[in-house]
């Protein structure tokens, strides 16, 4: 719900909380991935990056952590602008 009201700093508060709540295979990429993606609109790429690289080493067999590499070198990118 922060996302569609375009305030990013609650959600990246609301996701960093949910990735540590219960850590599984399930839920916790899915809410890495959304604070990550948080974090880039929010301009902090990189804690975005950061976060894409968590996603690749911990949860690498999930749709999330496999498709992290692309977004992680973008977020790079955007970081040393």
């Amino acid at each position: 719900a922060y996302m569609e009201q375009s305030n990013t700093d609650d959600a990246i508060k609301y996701y960093e909380k949910a990735t540590k709540e219960t850590p599984n295979n399930f839920t916790t990429p899915v809410f890495l991935n959304k604070l990550a993606m948080a974090n880039e609109m929010a301009g902090k790429y990189k804690d975005a990056a950061d976060t894409y690289n968590k996603l690749i080493k911990e949860y690498p067999e999930t749709q999330e952590g496999r498709s992290a590499p692309k977004y992680k070198a973008r977020a790079e990118a955007l970081a040393n602008k």
